[in-house]
């Protein structure tokens, strides 16, 4: 069996997602995700965090480079919807010009932003 999709230019999740024995993996994929985000949300409806409990959300410009931008801006209005509806005293760290990729790409963007929360942590404690 050929996949669909083949060339040169080809990323290889393109090429895996033409392959029909994989395509089954990303629509389980993104069915995790969505039952993820709701329970997510029933949760916070029944026992809504304390707000003793501090919450940081990294996101960054895009979801994935290889969608179109409008697709793109959809997910970032949804991810802000999100946190202000569910965490507003959510501390939210935008990194520009970063995706979903970017822990593999450049993992010391988003470390040195837990670095940070993690040295404010411990100078918190310590003063207490």
């Amino acid at each position: 069996m050929e996949p669909a999709v083949t060339g040169e230019n080809v990323s290889e999740e393109k090429y895996l997602l033409s392959n029909p024995a994989h395509q089954s993996s990303a629509v389980d994929e993104h069915y995790f995700l969505n039952e993820s985000a709701a329970q997510v949300r029933d949760i916070t409806k029944f026992k809504p965090l304390s707000s003793r409990t501090a919450v940081s959300v990294i996101t960054g410009d895009s979801f994935d480079q290889e969608i179109p931008e409008h697709l793109n801006q959809m997910v970032a209005r949804l991810q802000k919807k999100f946190l202000e509806e569910s965490y507003p005293s959510a501390n939210h760290i935008h990194i520009k010009g970063a995706d979903r990729r970017m822990i593999y790409k450049k993992p010391s963007a988003i470390s040195q932003h837990l670095r940070k929360l993690v040295h404010q942590r411990q100078a918190k404690q310590q003063s207490e």
